[in-house]
């Protein structure tokens, strides 16, 4: 039998960098998409041209929007809180005894692929957790299984898992949520 393989820790976020809260997703975000886009088809169902990047990043009635931002000051990644969307509340209510108005659901998380492993995903997710946390709401988390790195980072950060369901187009799901 080979020996365990072992997770390589994150380095910790280049003292360089900062969150910022934003009101607004900066223009150059669009480009970090881009690439996330152009590696990993995230996001799902999602052409690749900037219109439509740029329509799902500002499609949602955000409650508060991050930006990790590198020593030059561009965006490099970015997270958001917004209420449940629907096909989450309905799963919520068909599997949780926890009332689907104290969540509230982080999203949209990612960071530029050139930046991954660098604790700017980590930050973010932390950024966006504190903001729901002084609200006195429950943090949480839809995220497709398969994305194994992601459901990682969350257990990681104190998410469990609370609902598995099928989201649009059949995609399987899985919520997590973070207790206070």
């Amino acid at each position: 039998r080979g020996r365990p393989r072992r997770r390589s820790a994150p380095r910790l976020m280049d003292p360089t960098w900062r969150i910022v809260r934003v009101s607004e997703a900066p223009p150059e975000l669009l480009a970090t998409l881009a690439a996330v886009k152009a590696i990993e088809q995230f996001p799902p169902r999602v052409a690749a041209d900037e219109a439509s990047l740029a329509d799902w990043l500002t499609a949602d009635r955000v409650l508060a929007r991050f930006v990790a931002l590198d020593a030059e000051g561009v965006a490099r990644g970015h997270s958001q809180v917004t209420s449940l969307h629907a096909y989450t509340a309905d799963a919520v209510r068909a599997v949780m005894a926890e009332p689907e108005q104290r969540l509230l659901e982080i999203g949209k998380l990612f960071v530029h692929p050139d930046h991954r492993r660098s604790g700017a995903g980590a930050a973010l997710l932390d950024a966006a957790t504190h903001a729901i946390l002084e609200h006195d709401r429950t943090p949480c988390v839809v995220v497709v299984r398969e994305w194994a790195a992601a459901r990682r980072l969350y257990q990681d950060k104190g998410f469990s898992e609370a609902a598995r369901f099928d989201g649009k187009d059949g995609v399987n799901l899985v919520m997590v949520r973070r207790s206070s």
